[in-house]
């Protein structure tokens, strides 16, 4: 797949980003807020005018950088006052590189099912 598998956690830097810089400073700034870049995480970065963000991920061999820019519009805001990433879903992240303006406001992807939790049928029936 092109651009950012779903491998692991994806995370909104928390506050805007130069957009000249490149993998290394990137990564960089990940490092210094605390996260490894080869766990396999999506990082994804926004600049001050909201036009252009970036995302960078390591795949397992390499580090990757995707760089979008929207022509029509801006971007959502994904910066908060106490300096903590936000963290976004697969679903959430490809809503936020088409220009969604929801995202980081509300939750737009419903929580995960526990399916043992819901299940009404104990596992001692089947034996």
């Amino acid at each position: 797949m092109i651009g950012p598998g779903a491998r692991g956690r994806i995370f909104a830097y928390a506050a805007p980003c130069d957009m000249r810089k490149g993998i290394d400073t990137l990564a960089g700034l990940v490092v210094a807020s605390g996260h490894e870049i080869t766990v396999g995480d999506v990082y994804l970065f926004l600049g001050k005018n909201r036009k252009r963000a970036k995302c960078l991920w390591y795949d397992g061999a390499c580090a990757r950088l995707l760089m979008n820019r929207i022509d029509a519009g801006r971007f959502a805001p994904l910066w908060r006052e106490d300096g903590k990433p936000i963290e976004l879903t697969p679903s959430e992240l490809l809503l936020f590189l088409d220009g969604s303006k929801l995202v980081g406001k509300v939750a737009l992807t419903p929580p995960q099912i526990d399916r043992k939790a819901q299940s009404r049928v104990s596992p001692s029936a089947f034996r």
